[in-house]
């Protein structure tokens, strides 16, 4: 979650009744209220979240553009970054 996001949690249903199941959906995928996705609009991308909005399952744009996972290069590959009395 991105930081400073708040993340949205119905309040318990009253005795006797049940939410509706309300989702969002991105490329036939079903994706939960609260969980976040990267949609492809046109030649566009923008990371959202899924929410309700007046009763209705919506996408709300959190940013212009996807978040990237990338990996930090090490000076040494961990096999020798064991200590002598970690090798076998």
């Amino acid at each position: 979650m991105p930081a400073g996001a708040l993340e949205f949690r119905p309040p318990p249903a009253k005795d006797g009744f049940s939410y509706p199941e309300c989702y969002c959906t991105n490329r036939g995928i079903k994706v939960e209220l609260g969980d976040y996705s990267c949609l492809t609009i046109g030649s566009k991308q923008v990371f959202a979240q899924c929410q309700m909005s007046l009763n209705n399952p919506m996408w709300r744009t959190i940013q212009e553009g996807c978040p990237q996972a990338s990996l930090i290069e090490n000076d040494k590959p961990l096999a020798s970054q064991r200590t002598d009395n970690q090798k076998n």
